[in-house]
């Protein structure tokens, strides 16, 4: 009778893959048109000089500055 190997396999760690968002700076974004001007009169309130933003932060504040309308 064939012997029957077997083998241990050493399972990886499941690799999480992220997905790397494009960032922002707040004077790309007010010189863009991806938002209406009222909508860049509100991220010029809220945005920082020298921070960068992703797409979804900035529907974030936007919404969060109109009380969640």
């Amino acid at each position: 009778m064939a012997e029957s190997k077997t083998e241990t396999v050493q399972e990886k760690p499941f690799s999480t893959i992220t997905k790397q968002e494009n960032r922002f700076t707040k004077k790309a974004i007010l010189n863009s048109n991806l938002f209406a001007t009222v909508d860049k009169d509100i991220l010029r309130t809220v945005l920082e000089d020298g921070k960068t933003y992703t797409i979804e932060e900035l529907q974030a504040a936007i919404k969060k500055f109109k009380g969640g309308i």
